[in-house]
This record gives structure tokens, C-alpha cells and sequence, in this order.
């Protein structure tokens, strides 16, 4: 919501539209399976690597042309560290054709 929350469907008029970004919250919830007592949570509270889920589904919804990635799995468990390299490696594989020419 960071780099959205300023555009339609999230506001009107300048004011915030909660049912939209309560509905994207709770589909990038279940999409990226971040385990979290509720969509209101802090990021500060939650783990480690629900935390690191959180912020790779805030940066590939946004549908980046480029996304650099540094150490994404760093003092994560092996089970969030597992998830997070397959979900990079599959978003690679589905843009792959995007970024052909770079091979």
C-alpha cells in the first residue's frame, strides 16, 4: 500500500477507501501465505520471515520491471527461506520472457 495508496481504487477525493485495501491486504495475505493474527497487525510483530513475505508481496504486487534482490533470505528459518527462494524463482520463470534479451 505504500507506493498505492494514493491511486484509485484505495482513495477518492483524498480520503482512503477501506474496503479496497482491506480486500488487497487479505489477497496478499493468502497469496504469499504470511501468517498473521489479523491484516491490521504491525509489521513489527510479526516473525521473521512472515515479515520478509510481507515486503516481497508489497514489492511484486506492484508488478516491478526490475527487482534487485539482496540477501532475501537472510537469518530466516528453512521453511521461509525455502518459500521465499521459490517464489523469486517463479516470478523469474513467468517474466522471463519480459526480460528475454538481457540472457
Amino acid at each position: 500500500m505504500l507506493e498505492s495508496f494514493d491511486a484509485p481504487p484505495f482513495t477518492r477525493g483524498g480520503f482512503l477507501r477501506h474496503a479496497p485495501i482491506n480486500a488487497r491486504a487479505d489477497k496478499l495475505v493468502t497469496e504469499y501465505n504470511i501468517r498473521t493474527p489479523s491484516i491490521v497487525t504491525p509489521a513489527g510483530r510479526l516473525s521473521g520471515g512472515n515479515a520478509q513475505k510481507m515486503v516481497m508481496a508489497r514489492a511484486l504486487s506492484g508488478q516491478p520491471r526490475v527487482l534487485v534482490v539482496a540477501q532475501p533470505t537472510r537469518g530466516l528459518d528453512v521453511g521461509a527461506s525455502e518459500y521465499i527462494q521459490r517464489r523469486l524463482l517463479a516470478e523469474r520463470g513467468a517474466r522471463r520472457g519480459d526480460f528475454a534479451d538481457l540472457h
